[in-house]
């Protein structure tokens, strides 16, 4: 195809303003060319943190690296706080928390009472050692009081000395009582006499009184012949009932020795009972013992009061550690977890205590309530006493390892 510029020219002469292309069709694919040259490597770019700014600050990022290794920083300010909320719903209660470790209960003992001067202050003096107290009271008298109205007459005084001689007297009766006297005779004629249960009394005309002289009675005399028995006289009447006679204290007194157990050391797991082996007293029979569970019964229902005493310790396991390195034990009733006397003591270098506990525990139900001595501890408690083979005793109450006494107080 030709193409022109326009001018009105023909083909042949052309205008020299003009000129030509050609355009004919599109021909074949040409051949591939050869592969270029390798163009530069790019570069590598690795986040190495992302980090948190205030939030008055600006958005940063920092290349630590280089341009062929590139290394960036992001430092993102926080944003700013939002408004405060509005107060959200009271949420539901939460768990109880778990029960803190028994406390170690103190023990008192009144040693001494003593009497302080009138007006002074009392005083009460705390002798402490470890848990146990041992006091001393002061306790001032009182003042004395005021005189008290004149008392009734005294008993009949002694006899006095010897008065003169005087005259001759004429005894003209006798009564059971001097008011019986005077209301017979309330008076008398010089030396008139009566006796009034073997005291003579004599007229005094210068008194007007009747004068007591004395008892009148004689030598005694020779003894005289058995004389022969009487007839057997009638029954009498029944008495008067005598005073209450003493109160027998009902006590129960129960035991563990050291050679009631099969070894010298006797072990009490955590959670169990403490032995009971022998009930050694028992003044009134209302406690039962038994053995083969460690427990006591009653048949009396009442109050009653409890004291025992324990000889053990605890076994380390390296240092000490307060959370187990103790002895806790406590005194109940089977299935309930309410103590009615407890005590418990660390045990530093596994050194043997004695531990003490008292207490008071009301039983309602007899067929039904029972009563146990419980091992607390988070560890065993070896119970042990000196072997009695080594004391100057034979008795086996010098070394028990469990002492339980029970009261009756009503």
């Amino acid at each position: 195809m030709l193409k022109s510029c326009g001018n009105n020219m023909n083909k042949i002469n052309p205008c020299a303003m003009c000129h030509y292309s050609f355009i004919g069709p599109t021909g074949p694919a040409g051949p591939q060319g050869p592969i270029g040259p390798t163009g530069p490597a790019s570069a590598k770019i690795e986040v190495v943190s992302t980090k948190t700014m205030d939030s008055d600050s600006d958005a940063e990022v920092v290349n630590t690296g280089t341009d062929d290794d590139v290394k960036l920083e992001f430092l993102i300010p926080r944003g700013k706080p939002g408004p405060k909320g509005e107060r959200g719903e009271k949420g539901e209660r939460g768990l109880d928390g778990r029960m803190g470790l028994p406390g170690i209960s103190d023990t008192l003992v009144v040693r001494n009472v003593n009497t302080g001067e009138p007006g002074t202050d009392v005083v009460i003096t705390d002798h402490k050692v470890g848990t146990e107290h041992i006091l001393d009271f002061t306790i001032p008298r009182g003042f004395d009081g005021v005189d008290g109205a004149t008392g009734s007459p005294g008993p009949k005084g002694d006899r006095g000395d010897p008065g003169p001689a005087g005259g001759s007297v004429t005894i003209k009766g006798s009564f059971n009582t001097y008011e019986d006297l005077i209301k017979k005779h309330p008076t008398g004629d010089k030396n008139d006499a009566y006796l009034v249960d073997g005291d003579l009394y004599v007229w005094d005309d210068i008194t007007q009184n009747w004068n007591y002289v004395g008892p009148i009675k004689g030598p005694k005399g020779d003894k005289g012949e058995k004389g022969e028995d009487g007839l057997p006289g009638e029954k009498g009447d029944i008495g008067p009932t005598g005073p209450p006679g003493p109160e027998v204290i009902q006590t129960g007194y129960f035991v563990a020795f050291n050679s009631d157990l099969p070894q010298n050391e006797y072990e009490v797991k955590p959670n169990s009972r403490f032995p009971i082996e022998r009930e050694a007293v028992d003044t009134s029979g209302i406690y039962e013992l038994n053995k083969d569970d460690n427990t006591i019964s009653f048949s009396k229902e009442g109050v009653y009061k409890v004291d025992i005493i324990i000889t053990g310790y605890v076994k380390k396991s390296g240092s000490f550690n307060p959370n187990e390195d103790f002895i806790s034990i406590g005194f109940r009733k089977v299935g309930e977890n309410i103590l009615y006397a407890g005590a418990s003591e660390y045990i530093y270098d596994e050194k043997v205590v004695q531990l003490k506990a008292q207490g008071v525990i009301v039983i309602k139900d007899t067929s039904k309530e029972k009563v146990e001595l419980f091992n607390f501890s988070k560890k065993s408690v070896y119970l042990t006493t000196p072997n009695i083979i080594y004391t100057s005793s034979d008795s086996y109450f010098v070394n028990p390892i469990v002492s339980l006494i029970l009261v009756y107080l009503g």
